[in-house]
Order: structure tokens, then C-alpha cells, then sequence
């Protein structure tokens, strides 16, 4: 494509006849809301982990026409384990066969900073248990007058009747006082696709870096960019400005923080939603403030969602689609539009898709360039009538100047021949005058 916005696309049927056309993104499926249940925690204490399987504790069951109860006893107790390390058990069975996504837990109050590593664990009898996330991360702490909090964890889809959550890094700083399921079932994310940019420093100016999209090779709907700090343990504050050529103006589009935590790097800041349109030049300015490297260039990663061309199957198939010429205009519909167009059929417009066969040039490469520009006949006319014109004024100028003088040279001709003869007249009149002057 050669226009902005996919503007020279097309769709022809076998006659050679355009339809209906609409570029749009694949529609998600609707996300359901996520509904939230407490669940019982155990805390495990270091005695019961050295124990093997389920025989470091023991469980007391209890069925009675209310429900069933479960209460775990350490068969090795260790008072002197810290209450805020070590391994918790979730009783998840409330749920029956609800999916459980995700688990927000709860702390007893602290103001002390802490980054973690926690592993969640599934099972279904107290003694098999699979890993569904290795290796999470919790923080809260506070810098430069930000905070940041996550106790959130997010998990593939599990009906499990028990989860187990285990410390392998780090200690949290206050007791673990519950924990929360959410409960949903969590939409596909979007299909995205996203490469990787490296910034150019601006000379004399420490901490500013240029981005260009256009250096990805296509006009995209850029949705999100990914700052990503170079070096672990990092935050920096930024501010990102985008333009349409490099003198400006610029505006700006996000000012806040990004970071990359250890352990593992498993803790950074969440891509930058993008809505520049079609500004394609991209400046990152990073703040000195909290120790940022200014000198470091920070890599940023752009996502795009690709694009969906619905169109009407009007006409026999099989059906065409150019695209790449310089100039052409913009016929596309609006996809809700062209959806009310289809009628009773668009109950079965994400059902049929079409294939695309093998690529067939048309034009070649003169369709890439654009169409000249047509002949202004009537400007050219204008203007020649202007200069004849002028050109005519100049000749009838010179004509009455070259009249005017020899009028005037005939003039003074006769003025002379006429004093000439009465000079000769008067000397013929007084002969005697002329001898006696002699």
C-alpha cells in the first residue's frame, strides 16, 4: 500500500466491478466480568515443609449438611519460623468448577518496601501438585514520590480444588491475612504484532532520544509502546513527544514511570497505550531524577494490531484485491456501516473468510509513482491571450513613437527651406547694398 490509511485498496468481483470494502480491527469477544470470592489461606510453616508429600500435616475433613470443612495440623511445628516467609494453602473447593484467574492477596499493614518471588501451585488431593506460575512477582515501595503495589496475581485458568502459594525469593513484611479469587473467563487478547526500536541521541541535549516509526517500513496503527530500561533494578522517569517532522511542534503524549524490578525482571511497568495517528516521529526525554541514565539508550517496542477488510460478495467471485496506486482516493465504508448493509448476512460475517490466491501485478511499478497532473488548457490560454496582448501594446507603442518622430523631423525641414529662400530673396532685393559692403 502507497496511502496513508490503506486509501488505494480495493475489491473488484470477476466483472471488474468494485464493492463495498471497510477496513477494521477483529472484533474481540465480549469479557465477561470478573466476580470475586474470598478463600481460606493455611499458612505452612517450616516444619511441615520438611516434611515429604502430605505427611508433615495432618487434615482433620468434616461433612455436614451446611458444607465440608478442612482443618490442617502440622505434624512438626516450628514456632520460631517467621510468620512471614514460607508456604500458604488456599482452599479453593467453594468455587466448584468455576475457572479461577487470577488471586489478589492481602497484607497486614506496612510501610515497608519489598519485591518478591512466589511460585502458585495446583492440586486436587493434597499430594500431586503442578506448577501453573513458576515464578511471580509482589512489590510494594515507594520512590521520588510514587508508589507502586502489586499483590495481584494472574493465572492460567484453574479449577483446582487446592493452590498452594510458595516463597523462593525474598520475605514479605507483614502476615499474609487473606486471599481472594477472581473469578471470570478471560477473553483471547488481540492478536498483536510488534517490533523493536532503537533511539538516536540529540546532540547537546543528555536524556533525549529520537524514534521513527516510518523506519519500520509501513504506515501501521501503532496501539501500545513498550519502554524498555537496559538495565535491571531500574526506574526512570520519562516523557514521550511525538511530531510530524523533526522541527516540530511537538506534543506531548505520556509523562510517568517506567521500571524493570528484579528478581528476575519479572516486574516492569506496562506498555503505553499510543493514539498519535499519524505523527511517526517519537521523542523520550528521561528525567535525571531517581539516578536514570541518561547516556543509556532505552529500546522501545511498538504493537499493532493487523487489520481486518470485510467486504460485500456482491457479483460472481472470484473477487480481486489491489492495491498500490499513488493518488487513488478513498472509497472505503465504515464497518459498522457496510455491517448494516449486509442485512440478514451479517450474523455470518466473521464466519466466512476468504484466502488469498497468488500475488498478480497489473499495472507494475508505474502504478507506484503518481499520476501527472492534467493539462491546465485554460490557464495556458489565458496566459497566452495575456502576452499577445502585451506583446501587441508594445508593437502599436513603438509604431506611434516611430510616426511621432518624423513628424517632427519633417517639420523642422520645411522650416529651414523656408528661411533659406527668404535669405536669397532679401540679398537679390539691395545689390547695392552687398557691393558697398564688400
Amino acid at each position: 500500500s502507497v496511502e496513508s490509511g490503506l486509501a488505494d485498496l480495493r475489491v473488484f468481483d470477476a466483472a471488474g466491478e468494485p464493492v463495498p470494502h471497510a477496513i477494521r480491527h477483529a472484533p474481540a469477544p465480549p469479557a465477561s466480568e470478573a466476580r470475586f470470592e474470598p478463600l481460606p489461606v493455611f499458612r505452612l510453616d517450616a516444619g511441615t515443609l520438611a516434611a515429604s508429600g502430605s505427611e508433615g500435616f495432618e487434615i482433620d475433613a468434616k461433612i455436614s449438611e451446611t458444607g465440608a470443612s478442612v482443618h490442617l495440623r502440622s505434624l512438626h511445628p516450628s514456632p520460631t519460623s517467621p510468620a512471614t516467609a514460607g508456604t500458604w494453602l488456599v482452599d479453593a473447593r467453594s468455587l466448584g468448577n468455576e475457572p479461577v484467574v487470577g488471586l489478589e492477596l492481602d497484607l497486614a499493614p506496612s510501610a515497608e518496601d519489598f519485591v518478591v518471588q512466589l511460585r502458585v501451585e495446583a492440586s486436587g488431593d493434597l499430594t500431586q501438585f503442578h506448577t501453573l506460575v513458576p515464578n511471580a512477582a509482589l512489590a510494594r515501595f515507594t520512590r521520588g514520590g510514587y508508589e507502586i503495589e502489586r499483590l495481584a496475581l494472574d493465572l492460567p485458568a484453574t479449577r483446582a480444588r487446592y493452590l498452594r502459594l510458595t516463597l523462593i525469593d525474598g520475605a514479605l513484611p507483614a502476615e499474609l491475612q487473606g486471599v481472594t479469587a477472581r473469578i471470570a473467563t478471560p477473553p483471547a487478547p488481540p492478536e498483536r504484532q510488534h517490533t523493536r526500536l532503537t533511539g538516536t541521541p540529540v546532540a547537546g541535549e543528555p536524556g533525549t532520544f529520537l524514534y521513527d516509526l516510518r523506519d519500520i517500513g509501513a504506515d501501521l496503527p501503532i496501539e501500545r509502546i513498550d519502554v524498555l530500561p537496559g538495565e535491571p533494578n531500574t526506574l526512570l522517569e520519562i516523557q514521550i513527544d511525538s511530531a510530524l517532522v523533526a522541527k516540530g511542534p511537538w506534543t506531548r503524549r505520556h509523562s510517568g514511570l517506567v521500571y524493570r524490578l528484579e528478581p528476575g525482571g519479572t516486574l516492569r511497568s506496562a506498555p503505553i497505550s499510543w493514539r498519535a495517528g499519524d505523527q511517526p516521529l517519537l521523542r523520550l526525554i528521561v528525567s535525571p531524577k531517581g539516578g536514570g541514565d541518561q547516556h543509556a539508550r532505552p529500546e522501545i517496542d511498538v504493537e499493532w494490531r493487523p487489520a481486518q477488510l470485510v467486504f460485500v460478495a456482491r457479483g460472481e467471485g472470484p473477487f480481486t484485491l489491489a492495491y498500490g496506486k499513488r493518488g487513488a482516493a478513498d472509497t472505503a465504508f465504515e464497518a459498522s456501516r457496510l455491517v448494516q448493509l449486509a442485512g440478514d448476512e451479517r450474523a455470518r460475517l466473521d464466519e466466512t473468510t476468504a484466502t488469498l490466491g497468488p500475488p498478480i501485478p497489473l499495472a507494475g511499478e508505474l502504478a507506484y509513482e503518481p499520476p501527472p497532473k492534467p493539462v491546465a488548457w485554460r490557464q495556458i490560454v489565458l496566459w497566452s491571450v495575456l502576452v499577445l496582448t502585451v506583446w501587441t501594446v508594445l508593437w502599436l507603442s513603438v509604431r506611434l513613437l516611430g510616426g511621432a518622430a518624423n513628424g517632427e523631423a519633417g517639420n523642422n525641414q520645411e522650416a529651414g527651406n523656408a528661411g533659406t529662400d527668404e535669405t536669397v530673396e532679401a540679398a537679390n532685393s539691395d545689390p547695392g547694398s552687398d557691393r558697398s559692403n564688400s
